[in-house]
């Protein structure tokens, strides 16, 4: 789900203007791996802005639903990204883990 990324580089604002959007149709539409896709795609978009901590949060919602669904796929992207945010404020311990 890369429908965010061109419009981040931009303004994240706008980036998570759309992704709202998109989040609130998945969820209309009982769409959970779509749900999953646009709040991993938002982590996405707070990694490339340095925003670590909203990254982090947004991963973590992510992965927590891509375990719900047995998706370990996305799982482990989620957790690939977790450990990124984590090199990214310097707290290495918790990337290792």
């Amino acid at each position: 789900m890369a429908m965010f990324r061109g419009e981040m580089e931009n303004s994240p604002a706008v980036a998570e203007s759309y992704a709202s959007q998109a989040l609130a149709l998945a969820v209309v539409r009982h769409d959970n791996p779509l749900v999953a896709g646009v709040i991993f795609d938002m982590g996405e978009v707070w990694l490339s802005q340095h925003e670590y901590s909203r990254a982090l949060e947004h991963f973590m919602r992510a992965m927590k639903l891509y375990r719900e669904m047995k998706d370990t796929r996305g799982a482990a992207s989620c957790l690939s990204r977790i450990g990124r945010a984590h090199v990214g404020t310097g707290n290495y311990n918790s990337a290792l883990e």
